[in-house]
This record gives C-alpha cells, structure tokens and sequence, in this order.
C-alpha cells in the first residue's frame, strides 16, 4: 500500500514538473523586435533633434560668428528742483507727484526703440556701413535693401535700453562688429536723447511761458487803447489834467467873491460921505457889476449857471472833470492789472526755469578693447540644454500618444 502512493505520488510530482515547464514560456519573437524597433527609431531622432543642431552650433559660434563689441552709457533724465517722494505711493514707486521727470524718462526709452531714431540717426551717420560690412557673419549681417521698418527691428538686437523706476537711471546697451562703431552708435543715441529732453524742456517751458505772456499782451493792448483816449481828451479840451484847472477855478472864484466882497464894503463906506452920483462912487459900482459878472462867468464854467451856453453842450469844466475822472480811474486800474501781468508772467519764467530737465550722464561711452558676443561656450550649451528638452518633450508625447492609443 505504501509503495502504491509512492507511486502516485511520483506521477502527480511529474504532471506538477510538466505544468512548470508548460507555464514559462520562452519570449516572444515578435514583440522583442517591436521594442528593438521603437528603441532604434527613438534613438535615430536623437540625431535631428539634438546631434545635428550641436554640430551646426559648434561649427556656427566656433568659426563662423563675428565678434560683437558692446559699448555701455548710462543717463538720468534730471529737474533742478527734484525733491524726494514723500507721499506713500511716490516712496513705493520711486515717482514723486510733482516735478517728476519718470515719464520724460520713459519718453526718451521709447524714443530710443522708435524709428524716429533709426531716422535721426541715418541723418547723422551712415548705418549702413557699420551693420551691412564683411566683418559681420550672414546670420548678424544687416540687408541695406530693406525697409526702415525692418532696420527697427534689426536694431531691437542692436541696441537695448533698460530703464530702472527706482533709480531712474536709462541704460542704452550698443552692439557693433568694431570698436570705433559701436562707440559712435553710442555717442550718438546719447547726444540725440539729450536732443529730445532739451526740446520737451524747452517746450514746457514755452507752454508755461505761453499764457502769462498773453495776459501781458492783452493789458499792454488794453492799456495802450486807454491812454489813446485819454490823448485824445486832453487834445479836445486843450487841458492836461481837469482836476486842476477846476482847483484853480475855484480858487479864482474865491479870490473874485473876496474882490466883490470888499469892493461892496468899500461902496457902502462911500456912500456914507458921498453923493450917491459922485464919480468914486459910479466906478466903485462899476466895478461891483465887473467883478459879479466875471464870477458868474466863472461859476458858468464849473456848471452852476442855467445850463445854457457851453453848459448846454456838457462842455462844463465839472462834466470834463468827472470825464476825465473815469478815464484816470481806468488808466490805473489798467496800469495795475498790466504791472500784475509782468509780475505773472516773471513768476512763470521762473517756475518754467525751476522744472527745465536736461541729461545727468555718468557713464560716458568708452571704446571696448574686448568683444563680448557672442558667447560661444554658452550658447554651444544653451543649444544642447534646449534641443534635449525638444527631444525628450517629443519622445514623452510619442510614448503618451501610443499608450493611450492602446
């Protein structure tokens, strides 16, 4: 009996052998051959993605790029008066709320990226010959044939300008493939931007200046007419001054009512002692009846009679002076006005020469004795960091596209 399950024990150990065996098969030949397939394509792009653009940046940046020198300037955009932010909003953003000189700042940043320098600049130099020359490579070579738009934006790799709010201060960065030509590209961005601050500065000023200016010329207009009227009255009364001829009628009134007065005295002490028909007495009357005639004839002047004669046509010597009183009271008041307007307008030069800007430079540009551009190493590296990154980010879609296709 034991040797029976021995026996059975034997078989089922050899069924168990055949099912190991039967249960691991060798791989399959034809997925091993996908994979090997999938391996060799992934590595074959590898050579158009990466190889191939290392080589050519090697040979590129390694023999063929031209040597770009860089010539550095920088500048602030200044006001005599510039005072210190004291509000919150000017201490955080570097910008005072009056007098600034950040936007003048970011006028002439703009100026420097427009084409209103492209042009400024081809009629103080040739740009042509420093861009477009042998020395330059085909890749950094500007065409003179094309358009002043497309120059923009060759020199958009050119020329940079950084402007820093806190500081205030403009960096204009100038690349040129010589020495000499970078620095003249240079010197002549700086002395067109200070072109430009002078002529916003002088502008300002002149739209200061403006409006005081014509006030002063309204009241000298104004003045000018006022006193061509007061000629005028003085030409058609033959007098200089109203006021005092009527001073000097009146003392002459006094004197003639003082002559009457005594001269009457007189007659009545004559005809104390006298006839009535005697001869010192006829001419003492007489002269009572001259010298009341002569007041009345004054008093006529001055506008006290019937309003007959000279009177009747406002001739008076009160309708003159009242007359002329007007035209004085408004030749000074014009005076005055015209007085304030040049103090206004003396006040506005002197506001307009407190906030003129001009260009504080301190850092001038300086030939370079270096090129810096390119940088050869590093743009070999950045070139082989980049086509890595292209090439996996392609391999890892391809994978993702294909497992979710499966």
């Amino acid at each position: 009996m034991t040797q029976s399950n021995n026996t059975s024990a034997a078989a089922k150990g050899g069924e168990d052998a055949k099912v190991r065996v039967v249960s691991f098969p060798d791989k399959d030949p034809g997925r091993s051959n996908a994979q090997r397939r999938r391996r060799f394509w992934v590595w074959a792009t590898f050579i158009p993605f990466v190889l191939i653009p290392v080589i050519l940046s090697v040979l590129y940046f390694g023999f063929i790029a031209s040597d770009r020198y860089i010539v550095k300037t920088k500048f602030s955009v200044r006001s005599p008066t510039g005072l210190a932010p004291t509000d919150v909003l000017g201490m955080m953003s570097g910008v005072t709320s009056s007098g600034s000189t950040v936007l003048d700042s970011y006028i002439v940043s703009d100026f420097i990226e427009s084409e209103q320098l492209v042009e400024k600049l081809q009629h103080r130099m040739d740009l042509n010959a420093v861009y477009d020359t042998d020395m330059a490579d085909f890749l950094m070579r500007y065409d003179s044939s094309k358009t002043k738009e497309d120059f923009r934006d060759y020199l958009d790799w050119m020329v940079s300008v950084y402007f820093d709010t806190s500081s205030q201060v403009i960096t204009v960065e100038v690349q040129a493939f010589t020495p000499a030509e970078a620095k003249h590209v240079a010197e002549e961005i700086l002395f067109l931007s200070q072109e430009l601050v002078n002529e916003i500065s002088e502008n300002a000023r002149l739209d200061t200046v403006r409006t005081a200016e014509i006030e002063v010329t309204r009241a000298e207009d104004k003045l000018r007419e006022h006193r061509k009227r007061v000629s005028i009255f003085r030409e058609e009364n033959q007098e200089i001054d109203p006021t005092i001829s009527a001073g000097s009628q009146q003392t002459l009134l006094g004197s003639l009512e003082s002559q009457i007065s005594r001269a009457q005295t007189e007659l009545e002490s004559m005809r104390l002692f006298l006839d009535t028909a005697s001869p010192q007495v006829k001419i003492r009357e007489s002269e009572i009846r001259a010298l009341t005639s002569q007041l009345e004839t004054q008093r006529a002047r001055l506008g006290s009679g019937e309003g007959k004669g000279a009177n009747a046509e406002g001739n008076s010597l009160t309708s003159k002076v009242g007359a002329f009183e007007e035209l004085a009271v408004d030749l000074e008041f014009l005076q005055r006005s015209y007085v304030s307007t040049l103090v206004s307008l003396e006040a506005a030069r002197l506001e307009a020469d407190r906030q003129q800007r001009y260009v504080a430079t301190f850092v001038l540009p300086s030939t370079p004795q270096k090129a810096l551009y390119p940088r050869r190493v590093l743009s070999v590296f950045l070139v082989l960091i980049l086509s890595l990154m292209a090439w996996g980010i392609a391999t890892m879609s391809v994978y993702i596209i294909r497992e979710h296709a499966t």
